[in-house]
């Protein structure tokens, strides 16, 4: 018998190969979509109702859920502290932090129920400060720290949570913001060497597959192109190449 697993914005991108890489190892994935189609439920994060609604038609089908895979994010209006206006904030919030753990509260009882798992897909902005990104920076910080809670919470009913932490890649807002010039480092980096490697088209095999083959309780992992790199290397590189809170 097949289990379930949700995945929010699993219409398109890396929610949608996701999806693909689920089926093919025998599971039966929920892709769920702001916009409706085929084989997609509707999916409104910031909508209470919706998200009520959508865990309700699933919960009328299923026991128990395998997992849910909070992949649904946003990236608007990258730049300055100064210039991000308070409405960028709310709108990244709404979606990025308050939408996952909407989704997440709303499929929690089917979860334990399962002993399954969580999978917030996170990002590298959640694990350093990005130049001209406070806004999704903060959310996506925000979202590692709600997951370390819940993971701790979750212990004692075998449920795991994990964070995936995807780079520079094209089926992320962060490869477009980079590649259109959007963001600048405020000192010179190597940074656009990772946009060939977005281009390749590989990149979105192995964050799927990392999502549920390779995540791990108490491990995150980050994925910069189509390598595997530690994060312990790209921290220590962003570290030596951009300014310090100390520097001026």
């Amino acid at each position: 018998m097949k289990t379930r697993v949700i995945v929010t914005g699993g219409a398109s991108g890396i929610g949608s190969a996701t999806c693909e890489s689920l089926e093919a190892a025998g599971y039966e994935p929920v892709a769920a979509d702001i916009t409706a189609g085929d084989s997609v439920e509707e999916l409104d994060v910031t909508d209470e109702a919706s998200v009520t609604q959508c865990a309700r038609i699933i919960g009328d089908e299923v026991a128990a859920l395998d997992g849910v895979v909070n992949n649904a994010g946003l990236l608007v209006t990258p730049g300055p502290t100064e210039w991000t206006t308070l409405d960028s904030f709310r709108r990244m919030y709404d979606v990025n932090v308050l939408g996952l753990v909407a989704v997440t509260k709303s499929v929690l009882p089917l979860i334990r129920k399962g002993r399954g798992r969580v999978v917030n897909v996170a990002s590298i902005a959640g694990r350093m400060g990005l130049p001209n990104q406070p806004a999704y920076c903060a959310t996506k910080f925000a979202v590692e720290g709600f997951s370390d809670v819940l993971r701790k919470e979750m212990l004692p009913w075998g449920v795991t949570v994990h964070i995936i932490e995807p780079g520079i890649f094209k089926t992320t807002a962060l490869y477009a913001s980079y590649r259109d010039g959007a963001i600048r480092p405020q000192r010179e980096t190597k940074v656009s060497v990772f946009l060939p490697w977005a281009e390749s088209g590989y990149v979105v095999v192995d964050v799927p597959e990392a999502i549920w083959v390779d995540a791990r309780p108490k491990r995150e992992l980050l994925y910069l192109a189509h390598t595997d790199v530690p994060t312990m290397w790209t921290v220590s590189y962003t570290h030596l190449t951009l300014p310090t809170k100390a520097e001026v």
